[in-house]
């Protein structure tokens, strides 16, 4: 009796035993298998993740081969502008040699003008100044001596001395700096033709005031021979830019040296 209830404890408790391995087991595979479930959805989000990068890979990759593309069509543009530019520069190059050409064969040909003309001209004027006298031609020819410096060296060459030492009070004070050819030939006639007024004031003569004797017979002649040397002055200086403007210049020369001679017939009368 106690023999079977031995045994059927026994047999209870082989069963329980095996039921607590079965479990374990089952627990086991359990957990071996939600680890295989955690491993599969890293392993699939990772697949995705790698899915998303491929495809910005290629997204990134077709930019940059649009990027290539417009890249080298702006390389090949620039080297076609390039070589347009250099045949440009080329071409430019060209020219300018040219046109430095043109400008020294016309700088020959006027040269050799002026050689062949200004002796014509000149002997001209000189023989219709000396038979009808200069002052309308010189006033014709005074266009061209804009700032009177051909005016001024024709009157140095029969006035000499220094203005500048004749009114030292003015060179002084600036007044010369700013002078044309036409002041200072004003000044220099002054100081040869004029009367002067001067105030002592503390250890300076001061010029207070001055005449020009323009009637006196001397002034006169003096004028007539500025007038014929500051002709040729300007002739010498500006013949081309007087043909320019007056192609027929030896017939305009002709027109007022008949003016000149009865200028100076009616001044010589009165």
């Amino acid at each position: 009796m106690a023999t079977m209830q031995t045994m059927k404890m026994a047999s209870y408790f082989s069963n329980l035993l095996d039921r607590l391995t079965h479990r374990q087991e089952r627990d086991l595979l359990q957990n071996q298998v939600n680890e295989l479930s955690d491993k599969l959805c890293l392993t699939e989000n990772l697949l995705n993740d790698t899915k998303e990068n491929l495809e910005y890979s290629r997204d990134r990759q077709e930019q940059l081969s649009i990027r290539l593309a417009w890249t080298e069509g702006v390389v090949s543009d620039t080297k076609e502008e390039l070589y347009d530019t250099e045949e440009d520069l080329k071409y430019s190059r060209d020219l300018q040699q040219e046109v430095t050409e043109a400008a020294k064969e016309a700088d020959n040909t006027l040269k050799a003008y002026r050689k062949l003309v200004l002796p014509i001209v000149l002997e001209k004027l000189n023989d219709l100044m000396e038979r009808n006298g200069s002052t309308e031609i010189y006033k014709f020819l005074d266009q061209f001596d804009r700032e009177g410096w051909c005016l001024e060296r024709a009157c140095y060459t029969l006035i000499k001395g220094s203005i500048y030492n004749y009114f030292y009070e003015k060179d002084n004070l600036g007044h010369f700096e700013n002078s044309d050819g036409y002041d200072l030939t004003y000044w220099r006639e002054v100081m040869e033709f004029g009367d002067c007024d001067y105030e002592v004031q503390g250890m300076h003569e001061i010029l207070i005031g001055h005449t020009l004797n323009s009637q006196q017979a001397k002034y006169i002649e003096y004028k007539k021979e500025l007038h014929k040397r500051a002709a040729i002055a300007i002739i010498n200086d500006h013949l081309d830019a007087i043909v320019q403007t007056h192609p027929d210049l030896l017939t305009c020369l002709e027109e007022k040296s008949i003016s000149s001679s009865d200028t100076e017939r009616v001044e010589s009368i009165e």
